[in-house]
């Protein structure tokens, strides 16, 4: 190891630590996109509150011939990017041994007591047992087992089987455009010869449609061994809902190692409803990444059935990549109605002024949601939620009492569901008046330390 990197990555001791916690995650600390990040970032925050001594790591893959790393100039925690090259992502060896030894030499240097990964999960458990370092592993999405990313099935129906070529296949197929031709072309080609044909394509320059569709078979393998490294080597597992946890059990993760924690956000004072709900529009509000399997466009296609109703739908976010951004495209361009208002996103203050203002929270996610932590900061502040049975919501909304819960992709039940606020704009002050205390990010750190503690004493 270089005497710089030790001397980059050497902690700044303070004074009477608890712990050491190593955090990883996918992105800058201050990424502004994604539950996840607003997650960690949260978590870090209660985890130096309570004495701990954080270090955040993020990984990129570069066009560079040696390892690197850089310290990232951020007032509020200490963190770091690590720099490797491209080539050790394409090593065809699995797991990947230059990323892995590298990674665990970076561990020893640092000498956590804890390694906490939200993202490089299957890299920094197998790094975390080379270094003799505990590391625990939260499921921020289905992604963790899903090939496809959502635990979302091509006919838009949350995904009930264990990961496998068999399953798999046609949803990864529906990411591309004419995938319904590519499937019937695909399925007929043994596993086998597609994984050599997608060695032979990974080689060449990208090529439209034929790159995506030849890696396919190959990232759905390389999925299943990510999920078999978790469950080997991660030492317990963070499940934030029963839902994903189930998955996890669905595909071999060992049910030993799952913990069902609920996610934590930061201490919200509740805000009175804005007044006169009986002489003025209703108002709803998404808030959340925009992207097809959050199901905006079936709360769109619900709105469309509202004709003649007074409402006004507010919606928070903004879609991350290219076929996010076409989606999001197509829906404006579909949907021009005026009582609909787009914001874009909001940073998380002003995100809650702006839910704040409005009356009912609707979260109409198709895919399975591992929590929703939006649905956790419209109840902070007091409003009702009218959420799709996706995992998440379940744990936190009583159906009746403080929101209402509908079967996922069903414009018609949100519909409905949205017509009875509007028509009975008394039942906002009735659910609100029912909505008790969420988890706050305190509680959930002192979970946590109990499984933190679990892994350092065995």
């Amino acid at each position: 190891m270089h005497r710089q990197l030790k001397r980059l990555l050497q902690f700044e001791t303070t004074v009477n630590p608890d712990m050491h916690i190593l955090l990883t995650g996918p992105e800058h600390f201050d990424q502004i996109h994604g539950g996840g990040q607003v997650y960690i970032r949260h978590l870090a925050a209660g985890l130096i509150e309570k004495n701990h001594n954080v270090i955040y790591i993020s990984l990129a893959a570069c066009a560079i011939e040696q390892p690197d790393q850089v310290r990232v100039r951020n007032d509020s925690i200490e963190e770091y990017k690590l720099l490797f090259p491209q080539k050790w992502f394409h090593d065809a060896s699995s797991p990947k041994s230059a990323l892995i030894k590298h990674l665990a030499e970076i561990i020893k240097t640092i000498n956590p007591d804890i390694i906490h990964a939200h993202a490089w999960k299957q890299y920094f458990c197998l790094a975390s047992t080379m270094a003799n370092k505990p590391c625990i592993v939260t499921a921020h999405h289905g992604g963790i087992v899903c090939p496809a990313g959502a635990l979302l099935k091509a006919d838009d129906t949350i995904c009930d089987v264990p990961a496998h070529d068999t399953h798999c296949l046609k949803c990864c197929v529906k990411q591309v455009p004419g995938f319904r031709i590519w499937y019937l072309l695909l399925r007929y080609i043994p596993c086998a010869i597609r994984l050599r044909l997608g060695r032979f394509i990974s080689k060449l320059p990208f090529i439209p449609f034929l790159t995506p569709l030849g890696l396919m078979t190959g990232a759905i393998r390389e999925k299943a061994q990510s999920v078999f490294y978790i469950g080997a080597y991660a030492s317990k597992i963070i499940a934030p809902s029963p839902a994903i946890a189930k998955s996890l059990i669905r595909n071999d993760i060992p049910e030993n190692k799952i913990c069902v924690i609920p996610h934590g956000i930061p201490r919200i004072a509740k805000r009175p409803l804005i007044g006169n709900l009986h002489s003025r529009f209703i108002r709803f509000v998404f808030s959340g990444r925009i992207s097809y399997e959050k199901g905006l466009h079936i709360l769109l296609q619900a709105c469309s059935m509202l004709s003649g109703c007074y409402y006004e739908l507010h919606i928070l976010g903004a879609p991350v990549g290219r076929q996010a951004t076409r989606y999001y495209h197509d829906l404006r361009q579909i949907y021009k109605l005026k009582n609909i208002i787009w914001y874009g996103h909001k940073q998380f203050d002003d995100m809650l002024n702006v839910i704040s203002d409005c009356d009912i929270m609707i979260h109409p996610a198709l895919c399975l949601e591992v929590f929703g932590l939006s649905i956790a900061e419209a109840l902070a502040v007091g409003r009702p939620v009218i959420a799709t049975r996706c995992g998440g919501p379940e744990i936190q909304i009583r159906d009746g009492e403080n929101g209402l819960l509908i079967k996922p992709n069903d414009p018609h039940a949100l519909a409905d569901a949205m017509q009875r606020f509007i028509v009975d704009p008394g039942l906002v002050q009735v659910m609100a008046q029912q909505i008790e205390n969420v988890n706050t990010i305190e509680n959930h750190v002192i979970d946590l330390e109990k499984v933190y503690q679990s892994v350092l004493f065995v």
